[in-house]
């Protein structure tokens, strides 16, 4: 199912992507005689007796896969761990540990999805500072790509299992086995394992968490999206034409864990990513049907707006660990009122009805002298008109907070 998902989105975007962009399709770098050329060109005396061997013969066999070592967990470390089996694949992940792992009786884990075009050494940087913090010490998995198995080569980022789990994931089963790999090193805190992820891996992320809701503690994703929302998926088709119809997640469980959701997202109409006009995704719009999403499933989310661009901003990751260590496998929302860190951010369904200082349905003593001033028409003086002072419009750019310098960049890749 997933070669022939593939075959489709190469056969639609393959003009798109890699045009003018594939060397082997680049005129400059092809031979002056092709093979039929080559093959055309008469026979010397020496080939006349041999004229069933073909004149041009590779040098060597089709390329074969390597044999590649398969990693031992008991040799898993710190740094980068090569050749996971999962599924007979080999996969790749970064590990960061605390100091004290060795001495710890139970250590939570974070595993942090990158995005479009990005790396996992790059990615790295977004957390591996912070594993030793004093507020929840923990494992940092960051896993690798595999574009060679899951998508095109030249669309690198889209290389995560992501658009077509209704046959199973493989991130998933990475996740599985990574859990289990540590799990004979060190005492898993299986009450505080947590996703994180930005864009192609925030939905990644966002995937894990659904099907995996009896392990992730709770979540938080910046410019994700809910591909088993079929609201979401509806605006993708608006936009997105046949990649929005060839995504397709399992619904999600009536019954699952509810896990706590944060959801970071930029402005509407500049938190985007595409290729318009053939298609394009709106982040924005993705994190606010992903928050109704959620909400309506039983899960509590705080929604945030940066206010800016497709990159990583909003609330910082000292926030995000805060957010983590507050939360623990089936914890609801530990906050009645945001704590400092969320100046962007609402709790999702707690949005305040507006306050009036008189009963609309009485007369008002002092406002007999004011010409045809009816109540069914004039709302009262104190309600906001302009939108500036209007407690319901989202943040403006003054209120943006932006990431921590140890950040990686990540405004160019999805």
């Amino acid at each position: 199912m997933k070669k022939l998902f593939l075959a489709v989105l190469a056969a639609s975007l393959f003009l798109l992507v890699s045009c003018g962009d594939n060397k082997k399709n680049d005129p400059k770098e092809e031979p002056e005689n092709d093979t039929d050329q080559i093959s055309d060109e008469e026979p010397s005396d020496s080939d006349a007796e041999n004229d069933e061997e073909p004149v041009v013969k590779p040098d060597t066999d089709p390329a074969e896969p390597e044999p590649v070592e398969p990693l031992d967990c008991e040799n898993v470390a710190d740094g980068m761990n090569k050749n996971l089996m999962v599924s007979e694949y080999p996969r790749h992940f970064i590990l960061r540990l605390p100091e004290n792992a060795e001495s710890m009786e139970k250590i939570p884990v974070l595993f942090a999805w990158h995005g479009y075009g990005d790396t996992a050494d790059n990615f790295d940087s977004f957390l591996s500072g912070l594993v030793d913090n004093e507020t929840m010490p923990f494992i940092l998995v960051v896993p690798e790509s595999d574009s060679n198995r899951f998508g095109l080569q030249t669309m690198q980022g889209l290389e995560w299992d992501m658009l077509n789990i209704t046959d199973g994931s493989a991130e998933a089963d990475m996740f599985d086995e990574v859990l289990a790999c540590i799990g004979k090193k060190w005492t898993v805190d299986d009450k505080h394992i947590h996703v994180t992820g930005f864009s192609a891996g925030a939905i990644t992320a966002n995937s894990i968490a659904q099907l995996r809701s009896e392990k992730v503690a709770s979540a938080f994703t910046y410019s994700g999206a809910y591909f088993s929302d079929p609201e979401s998926v509806a605006s993708l088709d608006d936009s997105m034409g046949l990649v929005g119809s060839l995504i397709q997640w399992p619904e999600m469980e009536a019954d699952h864990s509810a896990y706590t959701q944060v959801l970071v997202s930029g402005e509407a109409g500049v938190d985007t990513w595409g290729m318009p006009p053939i298609f394009s995704i709106d982040f924005n719009i993705m994190a606010n049907k992903a928050a109704k999403y959620l909400h309506d499933f039983g899960h509590d989310v705080i929604l945030c707006n940066h206010g800016g661009s497709h990159t990583v901003a909003g609330p910082t990751t000292a926030t995000m660990i805060q957010f983590f260590s507050d939360h623990p496998f089936g914890a609801p929302l530990a906050y009645e009122k945001l704590p400092e860190g969320y100046d962007v951010c609402k709790i999702y369904g707690d949005e305040e009805e507006p306050e009036t200082d008189d009963d609309p349905t009485q007369p008002d003593s002092d406002s007999t002298d004011e010409p045809e001033n009816d109540e069914n028409v004039e709302p009262d003086s104190d309600e906001p008109t302009d939108p500036e002072n209007d407690d319901t419009v989202e943040p403006d750019s003054d209120d943006t907070v932006e990431p921590d310098t140890d950040e990686p960049e990540t405004g160019d890749n999805e």
